[in-house]
């Protein structure tokens, strides 16, 4: 996590710093209106800057999964710069707004436009952008409306995942409305500055993701297709496990990993943990918990033989260390990346003393049945807690640790008890590097 922090912190930071260097924002003078002025440029080059990195993280490609820690760091990363680039583009509006409103209602006072007319010394390229200022001015304005409206649809919890995935991809064209605006509006000498530089690479990146979103070419180059080949619905935990047989070429996955998985190109990609080991024969296995109006539908409408798009394989949750002893911690379906990494045990000579505690509130016996067998198969001691009855602390984990130095734990399930856990383990002496941690969050 550390890492999104620093990458969040540079990108902002070296957006700020090169504004003030180019503007000489510190050595304006401290009055209303050059202030305003100053604030309305800065606030607006941070912004699109912001949502240009952010596009870029959108598009799922390879090289910052490892740099950033898989792609469910990215996707956190993703989320932040958009919120960074929302603040400032409310700044943005603000001080263009405000300042109006307080002029109408006599609270200000408007300073008097010097009316030179230099059109006469500008190149002809500098006159065509000036000639679109009011209009890019105008779009710039209602593309921060709609802005406004999406933001609060992606970050609401309560919106279907379907709508969630349409308003990214409306995301797009306002990102390119506001690329346009930027663009006609910079300043022509600052695009020959530092300033100027980083802010085109910024935008190239990010028009060229953005295009790559709405002609729905995201994640095209690691899909492979195949077909469904078994299903099983565990009805107590409301799980449902499909294995797809591809018949297209597929990378290959380590444990731990997961796939986006289409059953229908209209509600589109969902992204599952894979729960099978990569053999090479073509079977790939996902266990679907039955959370969300689409996904509650899957166990009556999939069926042996259904089409299937899987793209990836994700993530960074490297289930694997050289410590003596491993603790696995899975809450609910969490329990996902644990199952292919317990396959790869299984066929293994020489492995680690690995304890899994698998908590649910809605156990089911022929899952709980198979879950011990693999378990047993892998070599791994497993404790199953059913959380209607009782609930599992870190101190009851805390007490089968014989060496916490020489311990690595794994975590996957629901946030908040991810981060206890984290904070107790970290009090205990545990590195805060050997708490491995999913954040399953695509929202």
């Amino acid at each position: 996590m550390k890492s999104i922090h620093y990458v969040l912190i540079a990108i902002l930071t070296a957006s700020l710093a090169l504004w003030l260097g180019t503007e000489h924002a510190l050595s304006t003078p401290l009055h209303f209106w050059p202030l305003r002025k100053s604030i309305i440029y800065g606030s607006g080059i941070i912004a699109i800057i912001a949502m240009s990195f952010g596009t870029l993280l959108a598009i799922r490609h390879l090289f910052s999964d490892s740099f950033l820690d898989g792609l469910d760091k990215r996707y956190k990363l993703h989320k932040w710069l958009g919120i960074a680039g929302f603040v400032a583009a409310v700044t943005h509006w603000l001080f263009i707004k405000a300042p109006k409103w307080l002029v109408d209602l006599d609270m200000l006072i408007k300073p008097i436009k010097n009316k030179n007319n230099n059109d006469e010394t500008l190149s002809w390229f500098a006159h065509f952008f000036d000639l679109q200022r009011h209009f890019a001015k105008d779009i710039g304005e209602w593309a921060f409306y709609a802005l406004v409206i999406l933001i609060i649809i992606m970050l609401s919890k309560k919106i279907t995942y379907k709508l969630a995935r349409k308003s990214h991809k409306l995301m797009a064209i306002v990102y390119l409305v506001m690329v346009y605006h930027s663009i006609v509006l910079m300043k022509m000498a600052d695009w020959f500055t530092p300033l100027g530089i980083f802010l085109s690479l910024a935008l190239v990146v990010g028009s060229i993701s953005a295009l790559i979103a709405l002609f729905g070419k995201i994640g095209h180059s690691k899909q492979a297709h195949g077909q469904i080949s078994t299903l099983q619905h565990y009805t107590d935990n409301k799980v449902l496990a499909v294995t797809v047989k591809l018949a297209t070429p597929w990378a290959g996955h380590t444990a731990g990993q997961f796939a986006f998985v289409t059953f229908d190109k209209k509600e589109g990609p969902h992204p599952f943990s894979i729960t099978s080991n990569w053999d090479g024969s073509g079977d790939i296995s996902f266990n679907i918990k039955q959370i969300g109006d689409y996904v509650n539908t899957l166990p009556s409408c999939l069926a042996v033989g259904d089409k299937v798009v899987v793209e990836g394989p994700y993530g960074n949750f490297n289930i694997s260390s050289d410590k003596q002893q491993h603790i696995w911690i899975a809450g609910g379906i969490g329990i996902a990346p644990f199952l292919s990494k317990l396959d790869c045990l299984a066929s293994q000579q020489h492995k680690p003393d690995i304890t899994l505690y698998y908590t649910t509130n809605m156990p089911d016996d022929s899952f709980i049945q198979q879950l011990n067998e693999r378990c047993q198969q892998a070599g791994v001691t497993v404790h199953i807690i059913n959380t209607q009855q009782r609930r599992l602390t870190a101190t009851e984990i805390s007490a089968a640790i014989n060496n916490i130095n020489s311990t690595d734990v794994w975590f996957c399930g629901p946030a908040k008890f991810g981060n206890i856990l984290k904070s107790h383990f970290v009090k205990q002496g545990l590195p805060q590097a050997d708490f491995h941690q999913e954040i399953f969050d695509m929202r």
